[in-house]
């Protein structure tokens, strides 16, 4: 998802010095063969960072979720920012982030019942992207009528469709 260099105009910023984004991911037929699965960024109208892609690797929601968050929070980073305000439905992304990753880090990428992180490089990813940052993750209600969350969730299943099963990067 590599893109060029960030214009720092390009972000909202809110009053706290936060750059605001909405994010999503979603997937048809999630956890059934044929499953196809988009990511989408959202940065504001017309704005050029907003994202529509395919999911790297296996086709799940979650998998697209963390993937949307890490470009937001690469291109943040990228752009010279330290804070940001991610506005997610992804309630599991949150508590990954939030309280569990830690634990997994600790115990070497495994669960408290001691089996893998099924999401593991994804994690590892996003990770790595929000080291350094302050970052505040906002949950926001699905398909509410909220602007930002319904334009990343159109973005995200835009992307889906370009999904190939036998494209894994």
């Amino acid at each position: 998802m590599e893109r060029k260099a960030p214009d720092r105009k390009d972000f909202e910023v809110d009053d706290d010095g936060n750059v605001v984004v909405y994010t999503d991911g979603c997937c048809e037929f999630n956890g059934k063969h044929g499953a196809k699965a988009g990511v989408g960024v959202y940065f504001g109208p017309d704005n050029p960072l907003n994202l529509s892609e395919p999911v790297r690797g296996r086709a799940t929601n979650n998998t697209a979720e963390i993937q949307a968050i890490t470009y937001a929070l690469e291109l943040i980073k990228r752009a010279g920012f330290s804070k940001a305000v991610i506005n997610t439905d992804s309630q599991f992304v949150i508590s990954c982030m939030t309280s569990w990753l830690s634990g997994w880090k600790k115990r070497g990428w495994k669960k408290s019942d001691g089996s893998p992180v099924i999401n593991k490089e994804d994690l590892i990813d996003l990770d790595k992207a929000s080291d350094g940052l302050m970052v505040k993750y906002n949950h926001v209600k699905a398909h509410s009528g909220l602007e930002g969350n319904e334009m990343a969730d159109k973005l995200a299943k835009a992307g889906s469709k370009g999904y190939d099963a036998g494209v894994t990067d």
